[in-house]
């Protein structure tokens, strides 16, 4: 039997509640509409685009293009929509066809809109880059280092150290996980990856030094 409409408006108000609670917290922010509308883009199977505040957008947000595959929600309580980049306007750090995990809570209300192309029957893959990098005895000595990257190998060394190559897909993510070593750990390529850590480093460099010079001015 159909409902009425108040109770109707009234079960779809309680349903949305419910979306955006996970193991007791709440995901916040995520304006109901913008989630409507990606489920429909995601059922449907079709291309969106919508304005995004991405960690590195200061004075404005900046238009994406996807391919929309899944919305999932991680431990900490956000959201996220998996998707493949296809176009972002202006271009920053993005690989086009790379995987990205968008914050549902960044995507600006009322920017989304779904477009009439419809996606491929297969997922378009992100390049891949070949990795290199160099753990130091200090992590590596007992010869158990994880495997955290497809095709992992590891070539353990006399000295303690040892190299790992592998492939990976998103430059950024693999920064990520191997920020973890800290200074033990250097990435030897690909050259993108070298030079987003020597960014890294320098940016800390900085911050931390700067911090510690503005302490001893205030001493």
């Amino acid at each position: 039997m159909t409902l009425p409409a108040d109770r109707q408006e009234e079960h779809r108000r309680h349903r949305s509640a419910m979306i955006l609670q996970l193991n007791g917290k709440s995901v916040g922010r995520i304006d109901p509409v913008v989630l409507k509308t990606l489920r429909r883009a995601i059922k449907r199977r079709q291309e969106i685009i919508f304005n995004y505040w991405s960690t590195f957008d200061i004075d404005h947000p900046r238009q994406h293009r996807v391919a929309p595959y899944g919305i999932f929600f991680r431990p900490e309580g956000h959201g996220y929509l998996d998707a493949t980049l296809l176009h972002v306007e202006p271009h920053g750090g993005e690989t086009i066809h790379d995987t990205i995990h968008y914050r549902l809570d960044r995507i600006v209300a009322g920017s989304v809109e779904i477009l009439p192309e419809t996606l491929p029957n297969e997922r378009i893959q992100p390049p891949s880059h070949s990795l290199r990098y160099v753990l130091n005895p200090t992590v590596a000595r007992r010869r158990d280092v994880a495997s955290y990257f497809p095709n992992t190998q590891i070539t353990y060394h006399d000295d303690g150290s040892a190299t790992v190559t592998a492939t990976v897909t998103n430059l950024w993510q693999t920064r990520q996980v191997l920020l973890r070593y800290g200074g033990n750990c250097v990435v030897e390529s690909p050259q993108e990856l070298v030079d987003m850590f020597r960014d890294t480093a320098s940016n800390l460099a900085g911050a931390y030094l700067n911090g510690a010079s503005h302490k001893e001015v205030n001493k």
